[in-house]
């Protein structure tokens, strides 16, 4: 018997990074509402339903002191319309750590590849240099939490395990989750893996569709897939938010319903949830840091192709991931904002002219910009394109220009309309699944931007959605339409050569 789990729990395997950053962030509606404490004892009630984890190597916090949690993933989906996907065993392929620090107010996440090569005892067995994610499979959250905490030497404070089908459940009650999906991710049924069809462009990714984009993996790597996690749940933060929940007990509970029975946990107890909360609701309100472990070439090990991190390495993430801090929030060679991102304030700079060459930018070849105005007459709303691209990355052939629609349900406060966009993209050449671009929408107030720092530019205003002090996103409005240039999942592309690239685009006509 595997153990800290009984058995019918591990034919579920390990909980799953999203739907465990969800039900923190369902956690956290709760804690706005602390002057209400049946609310808290209506989250603890429903944590009860769930398996009990306990374990030594577990280490309380102190009230109102940062929490580190553990989440881990069961990636199940035996209610999947696909065939493969429903038959296909669980993998604890996705292991997580959330630090809610109310002393920094923000939040940090990382998440360590499941190929990492380490050594643990399970089962009275030594695993020698075997992959992390077996961990779960041979000795379950407790062996996990064991081998996480040896690997980094940090103390957990809390392990959340949760299941793929809650998370889409979840997903489906709390409303899709926007999402700028950067290139075509396609695989068709039948194929031997999952089967996912979801075009580049601006849409709501509702349930299994979004578990299907956060989880992919086949055509890049296990970093990437990481990383789109973890832009996943910065955004899925942003839109979702605590203010339906508390405006909205009966979705709380019908939320709570599905999480309870399916969360395997440590956290027990009205005071406990209390505690966790009042920490989550400090901490969530600021920025989401993704703090990104080192990433090596593959090295042949006892269970196939497997990362290694050196113990420097491993030393400097950790040092990031508990204490470091996010960069000021205006971008380098931009004007200093005189209040925090998200405000409405306007500045007015003129950033130093920088050779295009030098920030590794290249003129774009005619040909795209002949597909782009190809493109032109599938799309309702003038098409730009940027006239520099980075010298690093491959050009875009037919299959990267992509004209579509976004359909806003009419529970939302645009009421059930239909919107028209386009989006361009690029391979950075810098990563597998790092891919930028630019994009154009009808739809001026997207959520995409709902938090955006603004500062006028050259004469345009332009909309900076930041992640630290690295530029996401950067979007402008240009007649009745919104433009943006976006980065890769990777925040690879600079500040200065976003800004380059946003300030390159114009008309293919």
């Amino acid at each position: 018997m595997h153990d800290g789990l009984p058995p019918r729990a591990t034919m579920r395997m390990v909980l799953r990074l999203l739907g465990g950053c969800l039900a923190i962030l369902v956690l956290s509606a709760a804690a706005a509402a602390t002057s209400a404490f049946e609310i808290i004892g209506v989250v603890a009630d429903s944590l009860v339903k769930g398996y009990h984890i306990t374990s030594p190597d577990l280490v309380p916090a102190g009230a109102g002191q940062p929490q580190t949690i553990l989440i881990l993933g069961d990636d199940s989906r035996k209610l999947s319309k696909d065939s493969f996907d429903s038959s296909d065993p669980p993998h604890s392929d996705t292991i997580m750590l959330v630090r809610l620090d109310p002393h920094r107010g923000q939040t940090s996440v990382m998440s360590i590849p499941r190929d990492l090569e380490v050594t643990y005892y399970a089962r009275g067995r030594e695993f020698v240099d075997w992959k992390i994610n077996s961990a779960f499979t041979e000795g379950g959250p407790t062996t996990s939490l064991r081998v996480v905490e040896h690997l980094l030497h940090i103390k957990v404070n809390d392990i959340i395990v949760l299941n793929f089908q809650t998370f889409a459940d979840v997903v489906d009650v709390l409303g899709c989750v926007y999402i700028d999906v950067d290139h075509w991710y396609y695989i068709p049924p039948g194929s031997g893996t999952a089967a996912i069809n979801i075009r580049p462009g601006y849409k709501p990714l509702c349930g299994y569709e979004a578990l299907s984009y956060a989880r992919f993996r086949e055509t890049d790597s296990t970093f990437a897939r990481d990383a789109r996690e973890q832009d996943f749940l910065r955004q899925a933060k942003q839109q979702l938010g605590v203010t339906s929940l508390l405006t909205n007990p009966g979705k709380l509970q019908k939320v709570l319903n599905f999480i309870g029975p399916e969360i395997s946990t440590n956290i027990r107890g009205s005071e406990a949830v209390l505690r966790l909360v009042e920490v989550a609701s400090s901490a969530v309100s600021g920025p989401v840091r993704q703090v990104k472990f080192p990433e090596s070439a593959p090295i042949a090990g006892p269970e196939g192709a497997s990362q290694t991190a050196t113990p420097q390495q491993v030393q400097q993430v950790v040092a990031d991931f508990l204490y470091g801090t996010p960069q000021a929030a205006a971008p380098p060679g931009i004007a200093s904002p005189s209040s925090s991102p998200g405000s409405s304030t306007h500045h007015s700079h003129r950033a130093a002219p920088v050779d295009d060459a030098a920030l590794g930018l290249t003129a774009t070849p005619a040909y795209a910009i002949q597909e782009a105005l190809a493109m032109q007459v599938d799309v309702k709303i003038p098409v730009l394109i940027t006239k520099l691209t980075s010298v690093d990355g491959s050009q875009p052939d037919a299959s990267d220009f992509h004209p579509y629609t976004v359909h806003v349900p009419a529970a939302a406060a645009d009421g059930g309309l239909v919107y028209h966009g386009y989006r361009i993209t690029w391979s950075d050449g810098q990563a597998d699944g790092a891919y930028y671009g630019i994009e154009g929408m009808d739809w001026t107030d997207p959520p995409l931007f709902h938090d955006a720092y603004d500062e006028t530019i050259h004469g345009r205003n332009y909309m900076f959605v930041l992640d630290g002090g690295g530029i996401r996103d950067i979007g402008w409005i240009q007649g009745k339409a919104v433009y943006w240039v976006s980065n890769t999942i990777f925040n690879n592309l600079t500040n200065r050569q976003m800004l380059a690239l946003a300030e390159s685009a114009g008309p293919v006509s």
